[in-house]
């Protein structure tokens, strides 16, 4: 029989692990020279699947290679030989993030899960760190048909109480209410109280309703502390960013799609002398906030 086909074929693995250790560490320079923030990403994982088109299984694997490669930059060898795999990686990586885990130890347990299938090494994993089962995987979100969606989440016993407290507690609403009836109810409750453009103003004297004045102005108070936002201009910034991080990549034109951890920027900072005024404010995602105060 002829194994030419085999041959080829096993090539084509090296060849192929070579290429995935490149692309991790491509990520990784990309990471550290912010690359993905200035294109308007808001974190690498979006990066990864929305510019380089990986799934999102394919892009956390991918990421999670990129963190552990900064504490321990040999995993990239590693990869390229085949001893380790992203699953694996990525599976331990789960463990190395939710506390503070000795370089050495680390090290230890990378050199045990080596050649190890996914089975095996949640085994190994599990023994090492004295836990029943590996961390909660990622939150499942699938689109269904027409406008429905199923949320697969995991949660502790202790939120589930709490959330049956609830049910009771809106009964007199509706006395069947299911956990999808109850999460639509919290939402319209906590949106009315959190979100921005929601709100309304109540018991405020509003002599002058020109958003756009500056503090010192008729019928407009001057805060003594020079960063304070007027309410109304913050629901006012807001409603005109649409709520959504208004980082623009000046090269390509695409705009940041983060809603998380939004924050009021002043666009001449405070210590330059910029008012809290609609023309000065804007609204960023935490992670281009810093990547703007790093390159002011």
């Amino acid at each position: 029989m002829d194994y030419t086909l085999h041959d080829e074929t096993l090539k084509l693995v090296k060849e192929e692990r070579r290429l995935t250790g490149l692309v991790i560490e491509n990520l990784q320079k990309i990471q550290e020279a912010n690359l993905h923030l200035k294109m308007g990403y808001s974190s690498l994982f979006e990066y990864a699947v929305k510019a380089l088109g990986y799934s999102e299984s394919c892009a956390y694997r991918r990421t999670s290679a990129v963190k552990m490669a900064r504490v321990l930059p040999e995993i990239k060898e590693k990869l390229n030989s085949g001893e380790l795999n992203l699953t694996n990686l990525s599976m331990a990586q789960s463990f190395f993030s939710r506390g503070k885990i000795e370089v050495a130890k680390q090290k230890e347990v990378l050199e045990k899960i080596e050649h190890c299938s996914k089975s095996e090494t949640e085994k190994i994993l599990v023994r090492e760190f004295g836990v029943k089962a590996l961390p909660p995987k990622r939150e499942l979100v699938q689109s269904t048909t027409g406008d429905e969606a199923l949320l697969h989440v995991r949660l502790q016993q202790e939120t589930l109480k709490k959330l049956d407290r609830l049910k009771n507690l809106r009964a007199h609403k509706n006395s069947k209410m299911s956990y999808a009836d109850l999460i639509d109810d919290m939402c319209e409750y906590m949106l009315k109280k959190l979100d921005p453009s929601e709100r309304t103003v109540h018991g405020q004297h509003t002599r002058n309703t020109d958003l756009s004045a500056k503090p010192g102005a008729v019928g407009v108070a001057r805060s003594p502390n020079p960063r304070y936002i007027p309410p109304m201009i913050k629901r006012q910034i807001w409603r005109r960013e649409l709520g959504q991080c208004s980082y623009i990549d000046v090269k390509s034109g695409k705009r940041c799609e983060s809603r998380h951890l939004l924050q009021y920027d002043h666009i001449q900072p405070v210590c330059c002398g910029g008012e809290a005024t609609e023309q000065n404010l804007r609204l960023l995602c935490h992670a281009h906030h810093r990547f703007r105060d790093a390159n002011v």
